[in-house]
């Protein structure tokens, strides 16, 4: 029931009946820009099944900066392009012709990143799973920073899993099912954070910030485990939606649960109808990265890690393959710091 591709996913059960919302996920960055656009999950049918969201017919976008310079968007698939790329201390707008309303977000300001001390991991064991969870046994991923003092910052962190794809589909060969290699054979399956983690400076102005931004199960394959790991720092206004998100799924959950009032845009709005309920934001920020590896070849005392494989067989002539295809969860671009 979740919103495909959206960062602050909504079930469709917790929107009033018959309504369907834009969506829009927005990220502009020092680095990159990111954006993806759709309407939400169509209502429930007949059969109890949801429709599948859909594109809009017609867009037309763009940023614009404080000084009045455009900056035209051509992907809406949510795939970074690192041809947008914002400044610090530069403000913002979101400018968008959607089968012909006309949306505009708040002038949001790139505020500063402090860089990333430091990114540990360490291995523990969560009691309150079950044993045959794949996370029972795994490594908390652990971040510190060092607060910009004086001033009022506001941190986001989100991460990104790179892992070298088995196969590049499965087909069914004489009444059996086999999986074909990927044509080039260097192609990478991508993860994304599904999760919101952030934290204001509050009590802690220009003192060493820590933040446990994952847990890593301890598995095999593979033996070393990519993460890139990116640390924003975001406006007020959308901190204060973000935060207000994350405090929902500790108090309930899940995000299935999320009253309406917090998962409405904080930052778009429709030009001639400012009524109109947008799901998403514009989110503004200057940013830093870290490539880590989590080694899990690595020897525990009295643990083994648990072997996560596929049983299909490969096709019997390994020349016949499948292409690897780019897009958002798969790529033929070897990730920024990739070690073999």
């Amino acid at each position: 029931m979740l919103v495909i591709n959206c960062q602050y996913p909504v079930d469709q059960t917790i929107l009033p009946e018959g309504k369907r919302y834009l969506v829009v996920d927005a990220d502009l960055s020092e680095s990159y820009f990111k954006f993806n656009l759709q309407y939400s999950l169509t209502d429930l049918g007949l059969k109890g099944a949801y429709g599948v969201p859909r594109k809009p017919g017609s867009v037309i976008a763009y940023l614009q900066d404080s000084k009045g310079v455009r900056l035209n968007i051509k992907r809406f698939d949510g795939v970074s392009d690192t041809t947008i790329r914002g400044k610090v201390g530069e403000s913002y707008t979101l400018n968008m012709t959607v089968d012909n309303k006309q949306y505009i977000s708040e002038l949001e300001t790139m505020r500063p990143c402090p860089e990333i001390s430091t990114i540990k991991s360490v291995y523990n064991v969560e009691s309150g799973r079950d044993k045959d969870d794949i996370y029972y046994h795994g490594f908390d991923v652990l971040l510190e920073t060092k607060d910009i003092p004086g001033v009022e910052n506001f941190y986001q962190w989100d991460w990104i899993h790179y892992v070298k794809a088995i196969s590049c589909g499965k087909r069914e060969v004489g009444g059996m099912e086999v999986a074909y290699n990927c044509a080039p054979r260097d192609c990478w399956d991508i993860v994304y954070n599904t999760s919101i983690i952030s934290q204001s400076d509050a009590l802690r102005d220009g003192n060493i910030i820590s933040k446990r931004i994952v847990r890593v199960p301890f598995i095999n394959p593979p033996q070393k485990y990519y993460l890139r790991i990116e640390q924003r720092s975001i406006t007020p206004r959308v901190f204060e939606f973000v935060k207000s998100l994350e405090n929902q799924t500790q108090t309930i959950g899940t995000l299935f649960d999320l009253p309406p009032q917090t998962k409405f845009s904080p930052n778009i709005k429709n030009v001639t109808d400012p009524s109109e309920k947008i799901i998403g934001t514009f989110n503004v920020f200057a940013n830093r990265s870290q490539v880590v590896y989590i080694d899990l070849a690595q020897s525990i005392p009295n643990v083994k890690p648990k072997v996560v494989s596929d049983p299909t067989p490969f096709h019997p002539d390994p020349l016949v393959t499948l292409p690897c295809v780019e897009g958002q969860y798969r790529t033929k671009i070897k990730p920024i710091g990739w070690v073999d």
